[in-house]
């Protein structure tokens, strides 16, 4: 499917608009949340949220979405080698693709998480299982969200891009299941807000880079 310039009738390049949409204004509160310095401020708002739910299930969804648990990398190659093979390497290429740029970007900014710069008891700290020693400055992205954002962004890219009512609905869980994600990783107190919400918007370009000219789920 082809996108013209003068015309743009297929479902890809409405679901595109979409995404350029979402994207931009993600973006845009971005921009705003490190600018007029809400950073902190939105972090114990959002990490007040940890009281409306168990402890473990906060701490699920963090072991779920923990790379060195490998559970959503496995699941996504799985399904792309049973349903659409040639398209597994695009996907190996992703998976190191988001291995390379988060570390860089976690070595680059050093960004201290929570607990080095908050008060000790201001707020939730759910530790679970997760390596404390050696990532106190590895805050910035988050890399639990990037990974499902990679998962969800090219699984949908894959597989449900039709404009039907089906596809619709799962696009819009996938969405809940990508914010539920962020919000956990601020409710447990590991990142702040930023750090979540760059996190999805890294892992959208990273996915647009590797499919790009790709063809969509339709073709």
């Amino acid at each position: 499917m082809v996108c013209t310039i003068n015309k743009c009738t297929t479902k890809w390049c409405s679901w595109f608009s979409l995404n350029k949409l979402l994207f931009t204004l993600f973006t845009i509160v971005a921009l705003i949340i490190w600018g007029a310095g809400f950073n902190q401020r939105l972090f114990y708002e959002i990490n007040g949220l940890a009281k409306y739910l168990p402890g473990k299930i906060w701490l699920i969804i963090s072991y779920i979405t923990y790379l060195k648990h490998l559970i959503l990398p496995i699941i996504l190659l799985l399904i792309t080698f049973f349903y659409k093979k040639d398209k597994t390497l695009k996907i190996i290429t992703l998976f190191g693709l988001y291995l390379v740029v988060f570390f860089i970007l976690k070595k680059i900014f050093a960004e201290p998480r929570p607990f080095i710069v908050l008060p000790p008891n201001s707020f939730t700290w759910l530790i679970g299982g997760e390596d404390v020693s050696g990532s106190e400055f590895m805050s910035f992205p988050s890399g639990h969200t990037g990974l499902v954002a990679i998962f969800i962004f090219a699984l949908n890219r894959l597989f449900f891009m039709q404009n039907t009512f089906t596809h619709k609905f799962i696009r819009f869980i996938s969405f809940v299941l990508l914010a539920l994600v962020a919000i956990a990783r601020v409710a447990t107190g590991w990142h702040w807000p930023i750090d979540v919400i760059a996190s999805g918007l890294i892992g959208y370009i990273l996915v647009q880079i590797v499919f790009y000219n790709s063809q969509s789920s339709q073709d």
